[in-house]
């Protein structure tokens, strides 16, 4: 978590601006349905930017869409890697 804070930290003010501008300008609600490949959704139940409730949003509008949850804020990736790596696996592997 420590090297992703200092990634974090080594950018510019003006470039992280920039990202979260172009990030809360990005809306693509409406073509979902367009998703025509498998699509795994990884939630973390305490994510409060990206909540489930926005992962079971997808999921409702991707077809062929899986959902899964791991006990997570934002970067579920880095505080449960082993347990998201496992999903990940299986989710290529069927």
């Amino acid at each position: 978590m420590h090297e992703i804070l200092q990634n974090f930290e080594s950018n510019t003010l003006q470039g992280y601006t920039a990202c979260c501008y172009a990030v809360a300008q990005a809306d693509f609600r409406e073509q979902l349905h367009l998703l025509e490949v498998p699509t795994l959704i990884i939630a973390g139940t305490a994510d409060e930017v990206t909540t489930l409730t926005d992962g079971k949003f997808m999921q409702k509008r991707i077809p062929n869409a899986s959902l899964v949850t791991l006990d997570a804020a934002h970067l579920s990736n880095m505080e449960h890697p082993e347990e998201f790596a496992k999903h990940i696996i299986h989710f290529t592997q069927h």
